[in-house]
C-alpha cells in the first residue's frame, strides 16, 4: 500500500520513523517565462526528487496546475494551440524525470475554482485530459491518475467527461475532507470511496485527508450577521452586489475571486465563509477540532483505509501546522494552519502517535 505525506519538507528521520514512504510534492512549471529556458524552480524540484530517493522515499508529484502554466507560460486553453502547448510540457516533464518520479497526479483537484483559474469548470477538464495523454505519451509505466475534491456532484461529471482518457490512468484520486470542508464521518469518508470505485472500477488512491486540530464549526446565521461589516444585511444581498463586496473584502481574498470567470464569481463567493468567520463549514458530531479529536479523527480513518480493498493508498495532509493560512494570510484562520502532525514548535502533536501506530498495524 502506498503510503504518503504532503509536503515532508526535509524531516526525513521523523517522517519515516511515523510509516510514510512516499511524498507528494508539487511540480512547478518547467520554463521561465522571460527566456524559455528551464527554470530555477524546475530545477531545484530535480533536485528535491533526487534528494528524496536518496533519503529512501518515493515520489508523488502533481503536474503544474492550470494557472502556474497560463501565468508563468502564457498557455491558454482557450486559444488554438494552447492544447497542445499543455500536452507537449507534460511529455517533457514526464520524459525528463524519469527516474526522479514514482507517480503523476495530473493537475490538483481542478472541480475547485481556486485551482483551475482561469478557465472554466469543461475547459479545465481539457487540461486534465491533455495532462494525462503527454505523460502517457512518453511513460507507458509511470503511476498515473487525476484527482478531485470530494465526491460529489462536480466529481462525477469530471469522471465522465474524462471518459476518453480514464482507461489511461491507474487510478482515481480523491481528496477528502469530512468534517471539515464538508459535514461527515470517518464512515462517509470511505462510503465515497467506495462509490467511486464503483462508478470508475479503478483503484483508489486518497490523496489528500485530513483533520485539523482547532476550529468551531459555523453556526446558521453566522455568515449573514457578518455581512454587517461589509455594508450589507445578509450573504445574499452581498452576491447580488458581488462586484462591491469584492472591492470591501481584503485584498487577498478578492484577488483570488477576481482571477476566475465572472460567471462563476456568484457561485463561488461562498468559498470565502470559513476564511472570513474563521471557523469550518463542516463538522463532525464524534470529533471536535481539537489535539485529542485530530489524533482519533485521524487514527479511525486510516485503520479504515486500510480495510478497504479498493485503496491503494493514502497521502495524509500535512506533515506540520502552518503559521499562517496560504489562503487568507492569517494567523488565527484554521482553515490552512492546523493539519500537522506536527506543531509549530516542532513537537509531536498527539496526531504523530496515533498515525503512526495506526500505519503500523494496516
Amino acid at each position: 500500500m502506498i503510503i504518503g505525506i504532503c509536503h515532508g519538507y526535509g524531516d526525513y528521520n521523523r517522517i519515516k520513523d511515523c510509516g510514510f514512504e512516499w511524498d507528494r510534492i508539487d511540480c512547478p512549471f518547467p520554463y521561465d517565462k522571460e527566456t524559455g529556458e528551464i527554470s530555477e524552480h524546475y530545477i531545484k524540484f530535480k533536485e528535491h526528487c533526487n534528494q528524496l530517493h536518496k533519503e529512501g522515499f518515493k515520489v508523488m508529484a502533481i503536474s503544474p496546475v492550470p494557472v502556474w502554466a497560463y501565468l508563468m507560460g502564457g498557455f491558454d486553453m482557450r486559444e488554438p494551440g494552447g492544447y497542445d502547448k499543455v500536452r507537449d510540457m507534460h511529455r517533457f516533464i514526464a520524459e525528463d524525470l524519469k527516474g526522479y518520479v514514482d507517480g503523476w497526479q495530473v493537475g490538483n483537484e481542478i472541480n475547485v475554482y481556486f485551482f483551475r483559474t482561469p478557465y472554466d469548470f469543461d475547459q479545465a477538464i481539457l487540461y486534465i485530459e491533455a495532462g494525462v495523454k503527454g505523460i502517457r505519451d512518453v511513460d507507458k509505466e509511470i503511476l498515473l491518475g487525476y484527482n478531485f475534491s470530494e465526491y460529489d456532484e462536480t466529481s462525477i461529471y469530471m469522471i465522465e467527461k474524462l471518459n476518453t482518457v480514464n482507461d489511461l490512468c491507474d487510478y482515481m484520486g480523491l481528496d477528502a475532507y469530512h468534517g471539515t470542508w464538508i459535514k461527515g464521518t470517518p464512515d462517509d469518508l470511505i462510503d465515497d470511496v467506495n462509490k467511486l470505485h464503483q462508478q470508475t472500477g479503478k483503484p483508489v488512491l486518497i490523496q489528500e485527508f485530513g483533520f485539523a486540530s482547532v476550529g468551531d464549526i459555523i453556526q446558521e446565521g453566522e455568515l449573514d450577521s457578518a455581512m454587517s461589516q461589509y455594508g450589507f444585511k445578509d450573504f445574499d444581498e452581498a452576491v447580488a452586489n458581488c462586484e462591491l463586496y469584492l472591492e470591501r473584502l481584503p485584498e487577498r481574498l478578492s484577488r483570488s475571486m477576481k482571477g476566475i470567470p465572472r460567471k462563476e464569481w456568484e457561485a463561488n463567493l461562498r468559498h470565502h465563509e470559513p476564511h472570513i468567520l474563521k471557523k469550518w463549514v463542516g463538522g463532525s458530531d464524534k470529533y471536535p477540532h481539537t489535539l485529542d479529536g485530530q489524533a482519533k479523527w485521524l487514527g479511525e480513518v486510516i485503520e479504515k483505509l486500510g480495510k478497504t480493498s479498493c485503496v491503494i493508498g493514502f497521502m495524509l495532509f500535512a506533515w506540520s501546522d502552518a503559521g499562517n493560512c496560504f489562503f487568507c494570510g492569517a494567523p488565527d484562520c484554521p482553515c490552512e494552519t492546523a493539519w500537522g502532525l506536527i506543531d509549530n514548535d516542532n513537537k509531536e502533536k498527539p496526531s504523530f502517535y496515533a498515525v503512526k501506530e495506526a500505519i503500523k498495524n494496516i
